[in-house]
């Protein structure tokens, strides 16, 4: 019983355009993508605000890193 392979009672040929069928269908009755604003987050209290600007304001960004002195070989 174990590491039998289970046969579908239809022949290959059959099979295969049950397959092909319901590939078909899936394409045509698609669902519309939906449009998502990726410039707005919705906060945990409800409000909006958007990803093209600073939240707090008061926070001024992380300086850049400095880097090192070249090393010489």
């Amino acid at each position: 019983m174990d590491g039998e392979v289970q046969r579908s009672p239809l022949p290959p040929r059959i099979e295969n355009r049950v397959q092909v069928d319901n590939a078909l269908r899936a394409l045509q009755q698609k669902k519309p993508i939906p449009e998502i604003d990726f410039t707005l987050h919705t906060m945990e209290d409800g409000s909006q605000v958007s990803t093209m600007e600073r939240v707090c304001k008061g926070i001024l960004p992380l300086p850049t890193p400095v880097l090192s002195a070249p090393v010489t070989a």
